[in-house]
């Protein structure tokens, strides 16, 4: 409420920028007459009292009603009686001030005026009696009120409570600008500070690293020095076993003092050769220890240190929820990250927080006979969109948790492909098509109104059905691509068409303004990554193939797995877990303590695309911890179903896979999702989630996996997680740091 004064300056220095002078005109006007007072508790106090000094009752009972129906009639019901206390003692002041500058007149006007509804009164049965008393300052019933020290204590008390209220308003957003900076400002304290101790954690490793380089120096030390001292104490054995029992048939028989002389001088000999073969062993077994043990330090730090820095991110956790009994079809964070949207193949719709961070409880909304084709959240988390197969879009409301609105779209077009929130009104856009998907439409309806503003059909049949939405950041235009391949963008006021280009000869999956809004990232069912100019439309800029990218090999193992998990109870290896129940990683390594959930290791070059890799111990228990390296050991992880459509070619792959989403409401870009800059993409890389770089299509950091091929992932660039949806109902969170 303090900057409310400088809100009101900077508003007028906009009006008269923009050159609105009559608004300005108006708001000057608006200004003088506020009752308000710019919500300052003194300067309305003394509107109050300036009244009872003019004697001016009926002004003074018209401000107090309007303070009583914009502020005090919203208060709680425990407050009613402060209110009509306030009010009382606000009369009684009228009156004295009356009596003390002698004007009994308008004491008799106002019992005249307000006796009938102040009989009953037990609060005013004696004050009818002030304006016939002679001297009521003496008087013991009136006599308080005739005293500074109760005015203070009034006013002191009102100027509290009008405070204690203005403070405890709902803001308009325009006010929570300093609220927002400051909340920025303790992010990016909190960041920094997370930043620092990664550099203590770096260097604390790094001067492990040479502790344990010294630490390995004496232990070859140590087994250089026992060697020798076990080859000498073996020497001396010898020479000892050599003195006190010679072998007669090793030395010549010689007579007197030449055989014994002989004995001595070829014990001698013997004893000096082995002790100069014995140095000679010890040091080249040094030499040999020390160069092996420098050489595996050397390339255990190498490879670490690239490891490190092949890794943008930090996995702080990863966590499994186990919210859906039968596979998940859409998943989605809302915009501020806290709450999760999740849709299963029967379409279920549960609401629910998978940090704890959010007070409400989780909602399920069941939508019966109507398929869920697509989800979006509104801006303010306040609103979930659903779009069905059936010409019609559910609104839910978070507060109310029921269904609030129904909007009805074109009969012609029954499908809801796509929705979006525009992140600044309250516009939604709608991608439709017919139930064949051999027309398409585009259309935004105000949410304000509940009504359709504008719609475009597409002329040009299948290929023109949109796949995927976006908005940039201020609303105003909007991206799409569609099955034949083009990108188009348009303005949302008119939802007229500004440009258009062929962006590839297959589907596009996903599209996205880049960060700077210069150039549109796409992504075409082939796996190709593109990057092309908003200002040169048609302009490649860059391109590359995304490893591992597929949409062939999901369908049938993704049809496998929603047949098998449609129990209420599932089975997952061996153990029988409710969809309530959830397994969380022990570490940020993504360890598992159970058999059930494999660590995915995915093939970074070569090999059919969508291919992983499953770590499994000697034991049968999954080994999901440390190392993330390749093993000869390791086992192709395949299901019976991704073999057999494999086999079956890849045109009948293709369209299984088409029949298969179609079945399972999975949209074409659901695999995709970008980050809040757009410098990274998860994608869907069969069982497990992969971030990949998007100036180079190169994977960067891998994820835990799911057993059962993915069927959607999504990026909350607000709280740094990832989500991966499963065709067995699983859900994995991983929350990220950036290095």
């Amino acid at each position: 409420m303090n900057s409310i004064q400088h809100i009101d300056e900077l508003v007028k220095e906009y009006l008269l920028f923009r050159g609105f002078t009559n608004t300005y005109k108006a708001f000057e006007a608006d200004s003088k007459t506020d009752k308000d007072k710019g919500f300052q508790a003194e300067k309305i106090i003394e509107e109050l009292f300036a009244a009872i000094s003019s004697m001016d009752l009926s002004s003074l009972l018209e401000h107090w009603r309007y303070l009583d129906i914009r502020y005090f009639s919203r208060l709680d019901h425990r407050f009613a009686g402060s209110v009509k206390k306030f009010e009382l003692c606000l009369l009684r002041y009228y009156l004295i001030f009356a009596i003390q500058h002698k004007r009994r007149e308008k004491v008799v006007e106002f019992f005249e005026l307000h006796g009938a509804e102040l009989q009953g009164n037990p609060e005013w049965v004696r004050w009818f009696a002030l304006p016939f008393s002679k001297k009521p300052e003496t008087d013991p019933e009136f006599d308080l009120f005739f005293s500074k020290a109760w005015l203070d204590t009034f006013t002191v008390s009102l100027h509290n409570f009008l405070s204690t209220v203005f403070q405890n308003m709902p803001l308009p957003s325009l006010l929570c600008f300093n609220i927002d900076r400051l909340h920025r400002k303790a992010l990016q304290c909190e960041v920094e500070t997370l930043q620092s101790m990664i550099e203590n954690l770096r260097k604390e490793i790094q001067s492990s690293d040479a502790e344990i380089s010294s630490l390995r120096d004496q232990v070859a030390l140590k087994k250089v020095t026992g060697a020798r001292r076990r080859r000498a104490a073996s020497m001396v054995e010898q020479q000892v076993v050599v003195a006190q029992d010679p072998k007669p048939d090793v030395l010549p028989k010689r007579s007197g003092s030449q055989s014994s002389h002989f004995s001595q001088t070829n014990r001698l000999a013997i004893t000096n050769a082995r002790r100069l073969r014995a140095a000679s062993d010890a040091a080249s077994l040094a030499k040999s220890e020390a160069e092996s043990s420098e050489g595996s330090v050397t390339t255990s730090l190498s490879e670490e240190d690239l490891a490190r820095s092949e890794e943008p991110f930090i996995i702080v956790s990863q966590e499994i929820f186990l919210e859906h009994q039968s596979g998940i079809t859409h998943a989605k964070f809302s915009c501020e990250g806290s709450l999760i949207a999740s849709c299963d193949a029967e379409n279920i719709v549960r609401i629910w927080s998978y940090n704890g961070s959010s007070s409400m409880p989780p909602a399920k909304i069941t939508n019966g006979s109507h398929n869920i084709l697509s989800l979006a959240w509104e801006t303010r988390d306040r609103y979930l969109f659903l779009g069905s197969d059936s010409s019609l879009v559910r609104c839910f409301g978070l507060e109310s948790r029921s269904i609030v609105h129904e909007i009805k779209t074109d009969a012609q077009y029954p499908r809801i492909r796509c929705l979006a929130y525009s992140p600044v009104e309250a516009i939604l856009v709608c991608a439709v098509s017919s139930m064949d998907d051999t027309t398409g439409a585009l259309l935004s309806v105000n949410m304000k109104t509940m009504a359709t503003d504008h719609m475009v059909t597409m002329d040009n049949g299948s290929s023109d059905v949109i796949n995927t939405v976006g908005f940039n950041h201020n609303g105003q235009l909007v991206v799409t691509g569609d099955v034949g391949g083009m990108i188009k963008v348009y303005d949302i006021r008119s939802l007229t068409r500004i440009m258009e280009w062929s962006a590839s000869s297959q589907p596009i999956l996903s599209c996205t303004f880049s960060f700077d809004e210069t150039s549109i990232f796409s992504v075409d069912s082939s796996g190709q990554l593109s990057q092309d100019s908003v200002h040169k439309p048609g302009k490649r800029i860059d391109t590359y193939p995304l490893q591992g990218f597929t949409t062939s090999t999901l369908s049938s193992a993704m049809m496998m797995a929603t047949t098998s998990s449609s129990a209420s109870i599932r089975s997952i290896g061996g153990s029988s877990i409710r969809s309530k129940s959830f397994l969380r990683t022990a570490s940020s390594g993504g360890s598992v303590h159970s058999s059930s959930i494999p660590r995915i290791q995915l093939e970074g070059t070569g090999g059919a695309a969508g291919s992983a890799a499953v770590d499994v111990s000697s034991s049968g228990e999954a080994n999901t911890g440390g190392s993330t390296s390749a093993s000869t050991n390791t086992l192709e992880a395949t299901t019976a179903s991704s073999v057999s459509s494999t086999k079956q070619g890849n045109s009948s792959a293709k369209d299984n896979s088409t029949s298969t989403l179609t079945r399972m409401n999975v949209g074409p870009g659901q695999l995709l999702s970008w980050s809040g800059d757009t410098d990274h993409v998860v994608m869907g890389c069969g069982n497990a989630g992969v971030i990949v770089q998007a100036n180079a299509g190169h994977q960067v950091q891998p994820l835990v996996g799911h057993s059962h091929p993915l069927t959607c992932v999504d990026w909350s660039p607000v709280v740094g997680a990832c989500l991966t949806g499963s065709a067995d109902g699983t859900i994995r969170i991983s929350k990220l740091m950036r290095v």
